[in-house]
């Protein structure tokens, strides 16, 4: 019975090694996983107010007039959203400030825009 208490102590840390290990592995790759995923959220809604391959304005927000429509401005604030957070899980993404100063472009603010 002696025998049978190591064995079960090792087992047991063991496995919470190995879930240790794990909860490391994913506090250290998720953080640009979700970057990503909401950098596609912002994508989609900024695909609702200027489409993907518009060459009207050559493809640049800041030419064409910011947008004034509720619904479009409400799509904006929610990429604006996934784009701050994106940006929090991975601050060294740069089309995630490109996308940005897109946002702030077709919102009007000029300011943010540069700073982007």
């Amino acid at each position: 019975m002696a025998s049978y208490k190591p064995k079960f102590a090792q087992e047991v840390f063991s496995k919470a090694l190995f879930f240790g290990a794990f909860l490391l592995g994913m506090s250290l790759g998720y953080k640009p996983l979700l970057a990503l995923v909401y950098q596609q959220r912002a994508g989609q809604a900024l695909a609702q107010v200027l489409p993907v391959g518009n060459n009207e304005y050559g493809g640049f927000a800041c030419l064409q007039p910011f947008v004034e429509e509720y619904q479009q401005r409400q799509s904006l604030i929610n990429a604006l959203g996934y784009l701050r957070k994106a940006q929090a899980y991975s601050p060294s993404q740069s089309h995630v400030d490109y996308l940005l100063g897109r946002t702030f472009c077709l919102l009007g603010d000029y300011e943010n825009a540069i700073a982007s």
